[in-house]
């Protein structure tokens, strides 16, 4: 468990973007930016039927689960999944969590070897989910 600031470790975890961005004074734009993309997070924390837990129940665990569910797993489109997870570290960040449990917060996409002729060359990868026609 992480160990947030008196006034963050109360807020309950959909609305902790809302209060750190009231909190460092950050204009609307930064909320329509920032909320969505933090309520993708709080959907894949709560989804399994937890109740809105402060903020102070995330562990890097957590973190870990999220980062493979965005990127590996293919929970969002692959071109979004540094974005949110990007968002979400800003967030938790400025929440006062720990950077070193903010590291597992990473898209966890797999090294390739490149095509011929090119041994000493890697490029990054991941599965994309298959598409609906392809069964």
């Amino acid at each position: 468990m992480n160990t947030l600031p008196i006034a963050t470790a109360h807020v309950q975890l959909p609305d902790l973007a809302r209060h750190v961005i009231e909190t460092e004074g950050w204009d609307v734009k930064a909320l329509q930016v920032l909320d969505p993309l933090w309520q993708i997070f709080v959907h894949f924390v709560l989804a399994p039927g937890a109740v809105a837990d402060p903020a102070a129940s995330i562990t890097a665990g957590t973190l870990e689960a999220f980062a493979r569910h965005c990127d590996l797993e293919g929970g969002v489109p692959f071109e979004d999944a540094p974005v949110i997870l990007g968002a979400v570290r800003l967030i938790l960040s400025r929440s006062g969590f720990d950077a070193q449990t903010l590291a597992a917060l990473s898209a966890p996409r797999r090294r390739k070897r490149g095509g011929q002729g090119k041994a000493n060359v890697y490029k990054i990868a991941r599965p994309h989910p298959p598409h609906p026609g392809d069964r």
